[in-house]
């Protein structure tokens, strides 16, 4: 889902009936995101094409630098598959259960983020 289906959210669309919005905790009304409001499979091909043309770029430009790398890509793409695991916990990609992304989606969950060490 994109930024833009943030109102949409909040007053209960996207989420099924008697589902709250995890926004506002308005209920659920049970009609679908618009079409502009999500990413079709079209849409994601072309995102993953443009996300492999440049991890090729990075990839070259580090290897003749001599500069070390993280495959962050690879990473998630291990998270997405197999998940990975932490000191015996298994972390995935799993909308709100799978424990490596909050609820917007991006950042790490809240509650995770109180026993991070401090710069």
């Amino acid at each position: 889902m994109l930024l833009t289906a943030g109102d949409s959210l909040a007053i209960g669309t996207g989420f099924p009936v008697g589902c709250p919005s995890y926004l506002t905790g308005a209920p659920g009304n049970g009609r679908p995101l618009l079409g502009s409001q999500i990413l079709d499979a079209t849409e994601k091909q072309t995102i993953q094409g443009y996300i492999d043309a440049y991890n090729v770029i990075i990839d070259s430009v580090a290897t003749r630098r001599g500069a070390a790398l993280v495959d962050l890509n690879g990473l998630l793409r291990t998270a997405a598959t197999r998940g990975l695991p932490y000191q015996g916990t298994l972390y995935d990609d799993a909308f709100i259960t799978g424990g490596l992304f909050g609820l917007d989606g991006v950042h790490p969950p809240i509650s995770d983020m109180d026993s991070w060490p401090t710069p």
